[in-house]
């Protein structure tokens, strides 16, 4: 897990912040966090420049949260993020993975990113890329 914040723990709350650089590493990794589980909200938070993994393997990056599991009332809005994402597996714009419990109540709007989301798997197995996400889990 790599970004500016390893891990985002359960009621955690990023508001009007913005980032600009480099983030290289494995697993899951983004801009803002590598991982957040129960997040409550992200706004106005506004992300420039590079995200991608080491290769290696399965990879999680995106432009804001490589890996995102959504268990409760959580709220992403207002942010953004532009430049280039790139990994192995699932690669997206704001989001490289999501997870979704059907018990949640998810608001991810008014969100905007620019630049190019790739992924080019080195081994066998999945690969999705997306603009905002690249993969999204429901169940």
């Amino acid at each position: 897990m790599v970004g500016l914040i390893k891990y985002l723990n359960t009621g955690a709350v990023i508001q009007d912040l913005g980032i600009q650089g480099e983030v290289y590493g494995n697993g899951s990794v983004g801009m803002l966090a590598g991982y957040s589980y129960g997040l409550e909200s992200i706004s106005n938070v506004h992300a420039t420049g590079t995200v991608s993994d080491n290769g290696g393997g399965y990879s999680s990056i995106g432009g804001l949260l490589g890996y995102i599991e959504l268990y409760s009332t959580t709220t992403i809005s207002n942010s953004s993020f532009s430049g280039d994402v790139s990994g192995d597996s699932y690669i997206g714009g704001l989001i490289g993975y999501a997870y979704l419990e059907t018990s949640s109540d998810v608001d991810i709007s008014n969100n905007s990113t620019s630049g190019t989301a790739t992924a080019s798997p080195d081994v066998d197995g999945p690969a999705s890329a997306g603009g905002l996400i690249g993969y999204f889990e429901y169940s």
